[in-house]
């Protein structure tokens, strides 16, 4: 089986989160094929775990990072938009200019 390669990885997706999406595949092809063997099921749950853990962790250290409050970066907001799938444009746009009205 020929495996697709994603074009755009999360730019915290780093070596050791490839690494431990190999031994994931590999735990759960395993555990596939015993089915009825608690223990290896076990294991593929906890590697589960450790893995999505990895994940959230590598992400905040990466928002932490390279994001301040005050400002988000268009970076930030590109990634936000792909997650989401949104090309749609605001409903109400705010301005900070104040509006005179002439009498």
């Amino acid at each position: 089986m020929k495996s697709i390669k994603i074009g755009c990885q999360p730019p915290w997706y780093d070596d050791e989160l490839k690494e431990m999406k190999k031994k994931l595949d590999k735990a759960r092809k395993k555990s596939g094929k015993f089915e009825t063997n608690s223990q290896i099921k076990n294991q593929f749950l906890d590697l589960e775990k450790l893995y999505r853990e990895l994940v959230e962790s590598k992400m905040s250290e990466y928002f932490s990072a390279e994001l301040s409050s005050e400002v988000i970066s268009k970076k930030f907001y590109k990634y936000v938009k792909s997650l989401s799938g949104s090309t749609r444009i605001p409903d109400v746009v705010y301005s900070d200019v104040k509006s005179t009205t002439k009498n």
